[in-house]
């Protein structure tokens, strides 16, 4: 055999292998993962920059049928939680079970505004539809389900709000935080003026300014308040919120509890202030 013979066959065996190396690599290479990491980062920079319009164009879940419903969840996340300060991805995996086949999830640790010293992991998780991959699951969980009460009691919450009756808690707990504005500032007679029937009746106006000027002076302003928990009644009539805070004097955890009634509108059915103590 010639040199110009061996030489064609070399080259040939550098072609062939050239090839065979291009499919291994082409095999190797999932292009779903890489379209997903792609969305994945445009997802939690719309989140990051309250886009929530955007955000919905790639979000297709039942929790959130439509455009409002969502809307009302991320602003009820971002008074609770404050807007996020930093992420960190945690990295991008393939489904395997059964429901979840042919999905990947994209996991991230994120930092909020008022719980900047914790982590909160975020979850998407992503489905091809109709040649078009989107966000069929969206979930927030506290990343240490041993601790951080306060923010896991939070979290519940935000994800109970995606229920049916999520404009009914939201607007109680908006409520709620007007009240303790309204407060703050010593608006008295608009409390009285959303009160209750039956708890008007326990006393007149002046009564009840004078019992609020009372736990002003006894419990102070009502700053940096936490969520505990909140309860409804069986008939949804009536629902119970438990907050606490810290007064700023004698740094005493101090908690508080409204009971609003839902009848032709929300009114202010309970008022109450306690102190910890033994």
């Amino acid at each position: 055999m010639g040199e110009k013979e061996k030489t064609f066959l070399g080259f040939l065996g550098l072609i062939i292998s050239i090839i065979i190396f291009c499919i291994v690599i082409f095999n190797t290479i999932d292009s779903d993962s890489i379209k997903v990491n792609t969305l994945s980062g445009k997802m939690i920079d719309y989140l990051c920059q309250n886009k929530y319009e955007e955000f919905y164009e790639n979000l297709s879940c039942d929790e959130f049928p439509d455009l409002n419903k969502f809307i009302i969840y991320q602003e009820n996340m971002k008074q609770i939680l404050g807007n996020i300060k930093s992420y960190r991805s945690i990295g991008i995996y393939k489904n395997n079970s059964l429901d979840e086949k042919n999905s990947f999830s994209a996991a991230y640790d994120i930092n909020f505004e008022n719980f900047s010293d914790k982590k909160v992991r975020m979850i998407l998780t992503f489905k091809c539809m109709n040649n078009k991959w989107q966000v069929s699951k969206y979930k927030i969980e506290s990343e240490n389900q041993n601790d951080n009460i306060e923010l896991r009691n939070d979290i519940k919450y935000i994800n109970m709000s995606i229920k049916d009756d999520n404009k009914e808690i939201s607007d109680v707990r908006k409520m709620a935080l007007d009240i303790i504005e309204k407060y703050n500032n010593g608006e008295y007679k608009y409390i009285y003026s959303i009160l209750d029937y039956e708890l008007k009746k326990k006393g007149n106006e002046d009564e009840f300014l004078k019992y609020l000027e009372k736990q002003n002076n006894t419990y102070g302003k009502i700053s940096n308040i936490k969520f505990d928990r909140g309860e409804v009644g069986k008939d949804k009539s009536e629902y119970k919120l438990d907050y606490h805070y810290i007064e700023e004097k004698t740094n005493k955890k101090i908690y508080l509890t409204f009971w609003i009634r839902n009848k032709d509108k929300l009114y202010l059915s309970g008022i109450n202030f306690s102190e910890n103590v033994w």
